[in-house]
């Protein structure tokens, strides 16, 4: 897990570890990491330069993206890694090199979230709804699966080649089963409004598995996923539209039985068993 201030921390056996500054040159916010064993991980940051973690220590960074701000990461293997930026831009880790990048977004509305299940299938989702998958080589053209809510597709999270989950700013939740997109499920219908120019929705969904996931909502609720349908939400943070709100923002669940939330104050929450 990683701060604003480019420090990480290390939750091992119940306890946290105090923190360490990771990226020291251009002390820019980490966006997301991507750990696909507990001795290898990718960290990507708002300078645009990447983090690698491996065998215990953490490289000094490495600059890969000068076309815009990396805003995800995912590697299912320690060799294979998509990053993407709200360029437009997707960055491929290859046996220990990344490519120089490819725009495959030309909306202009930012490429927000990636998830890679293998080395031969990604999905991407960008700010105005769009959804990119990679096949192996190439990208497709993007299609259009937020098509009748507002607000951007925030998150995507792929357990397999066939079962994706996104959700997005407007509190819907879009489900991919191997070939199409869902029309879009409003998981919560009361609790997603604009109030002074706030925009209540999904900010984080993650899915070991094609039967449970679980996503974090700016509000403080937290929504779990069954395979069937979505639970009615239950708040695990507090929020105040008056207030600074603590807005969780990422989760990661790499079982069924365990989450970890975090919000924008620092704060994290622990998900076991139910």
């Amino acid at each position: 897990m990683f701060d604003g201030s480019g420090l990480e921390f290390t939750y091992s056996n119940g306890t946290w570890s105090s923190g360490q500054q990771i990226n020291i040159k251009n002390q820019a916010a980490v966006e997301s990491v991507s750990c696909p064993t507990t001795t290898f991980c990718v960290a990507v940051d708002t300078g645009g330069y990447e983090f690698t973690y491996s065998g215990g220590t953490w490289s000094s960074g490495q600059g890969i993206d000068t076309s815009g701000n990396p805003d995800s990461v995912s590697c299912p293997t320690t060799t294979f890694c998509v990053a993407i930026d709200n360029g437009g831009y997707e960055f491929t880790y290859s046996n220990g090199t990344w490519s120089s990048g490819q725009q495959i977004d030309t909306s202009y509305q930012g490429l927000s979230s990636v998830s890679c299940p293998t080395t031969t299938f990604c999905v991407a989702v960008d700010g105005s709804g769009l959804e990119f998958t990679y096949s192996g080589s190439t990208w497709s053209s993007g299609q259009q699966i937020n098509i009748n809510h507002d607000g951007e597709v925030e998150s995507v999270s792929c357990p397999t080649t066939t079962f994706c989950v996104a959700v997005g700013s407007g509190g819907y939740e879009f489900t991919y089963s191997g070939s199409t997109w869902s029309s879009g499920q409003q998981i919560d219908s009361y609790r997603f409004h604009n109030y002074r120019n706030i925009q209540l929705g999904a900010d984080s969904v993650s899915c070991p598995t094609t039967t449970f996931c679980a996503a974090v909502f700016t509000n403080g609720y937290e929504f779990t996923y069954s395979g069937i349908s979505w639970s009615s939400g239950q708040q695990i943070d507090s929020y105040s539209f008056h207030n600074n709100p603590n807005s969780l923002n990422s989760i990661s669940c790499p079982t069924t039985t365990f989450c970890i939330a975090s919000d924008n104050n620092g704060y994290q929450f622990t998900y076991g068993n139910g």
